[in-house]
């Protein structure tokens, strides 16, 4: 037993995998290690993963930590640093509490404002501040050690072996591959618009408040984020949006669903870049737009024109497509980026947008 699968993981608006903290993951591994005991048929249980391993992140299943660039020759080392699950462990085997406590996290911050999902975006070439909340049952002091790896998912399955990311150096100051302090300053000027990533922060004990030498303990947070880039004169992009507003959507609505007369620069940028048209990055501010298509788009008829498809023939597809939703079939398009299908929203939820469209449609008929 271990933590959530990332299989069954939430996903980024982006398709990002978003990863429990270990403080989240604590209360899964008491639960099924107690459970164990009240069941009679129990004879035992083992806990996944025994040792480290890459898989997905750094930190989803190991118990302990044995990455070299964040453990060895950073501001705290800690070789075969052990998660707080550990301890978690230990006391569900053992019914007592380690003298040594690890440290908790309670949340993330970016520019003093939590993360409660546990992902970001940000400008591109903007500095931010992040911060973790964290703790220590005993009350001893703590450091954070801050890394960042590109964010591009292994597509290994079933516990295949997985290459090992290597850190992004130049994004701290001072230049190496780490940051030091519960609270950094994150430099995004070296990294590319709608480039994705991933944020990692490991708390342990500050030497300076350790009698010896510190326990081999840590909490980690891990966050998938990207770099954002509403376009500007001058820009591919730019000019696309401008086309689009000034003529495109009033006179070819259907290939542009989810937005009308009335919708901003930004939400028009993001169809685009949903749809992989005029080489535009996701822009600034419109995080969270989505648009499931409906009869009358160009979207629509090659959803359900797949779905046909793939009902009349479906070994010719993939399994991800057999008996798949309206949503999740537009998602497997969208995904492709050939110029046609935004984002979907999720299953039963309606389009944020759908009534700025039928409300800019109505006022060009009014104004007809």
């Amino acid at each position: 037993f271990g933590p959530s699968g990332h299989w069954i993981a939430p996903l980024t608006e982006w398709g990002a995998i978003i990863e429990e903290s270990s403080s989240e993951k604590v209360p899964r591994y008491n639960a099924t290690c107690y459970s164990c005991y009240d069941d009679p048929r129990c004879l035992g249980a083992f806990a996944f993963v025994w040792g480290w391993k890459w898989e997905k992140t750094g930190t989803w299943y190991g118990m302990f930590n044995e990455w070299p660039e964040v453990t060895e020759g950073v501001a705290v080392d800690c070789p075969a640093c052990e998660s707080e699950v550990m301890e978690t462990m230990e006391t569900c085997w053992t019914g007592k509490h380690r003298s040594e406590r690890p440290p908790t996290i309670r949340s993330v911050s970016l520019d003093g404002k939590p993360l409660p999902d546990m992902s970001f975006v940000v400008p591109q070439g903007k500095n931010v501040t992040l911060r973790v909340d964290a703790s220590h049952p005993l009350g001893r002091d703590l450091v954070g050690i801050w890394g960042m790896t590109n964010d591009v998912l292994s597509d290994a399955v079933g516990g295949a072996f997985e290459e090992t990311k290597a850190l992004v150096k130049g994004v701290w100051p001072g230049g190496g591959a780490t940051g030091t302090g519960l609270s950094v300053v994150l430099d995004t000027s070296s990294l590319l618009s709608s480039s994705e990533h991933r944020l990692y922060v490991f708390v342990r004990q500050d030497p300076a408040s350790c009698e010896a030498e510190c326990d081999k303990q840590e909490a980690v947070a891990s966050l998938p984020f990207r770099i954002c880039r509403t376009a500007v004169e001058g820009d591919v992009c730019y000019r696309h949006v401008v086309l689009a507003r000034e003529r495109g959507i009033r006179l070819q609505p259907e290939r542009y669903p989810g937005v009308g007369a009335s919708s901003s620069f930004e939400e028009v940028q993001m169809l685009l870049h949903q749809q992989g048209a005029g080489e535009c990055p996701p822009p600034c501010g419109v995080r969270n737009w989505c648009r499931t298509s409906v009869k009358g788009e160009d979207c629509y008829e090659q959803v359900r024109w797949l779905m046909e498809r793939v009902s009349e023939n479906p070994h010719l597809y993939p399994a991800e497509l057999r008996n798949a939703s309206f949503e999740a079939t537009q998602g497997y398009i969208q995904a492709k980026r050939d110029g046609t299908c935004p984002r979907p929203c999720a299953e039963g939820a309606a389009s944020a947008e759908e009534g700025a469209a039928e409300e800019g449609a109505a006022e060009e008929g009014a104004a007809e």
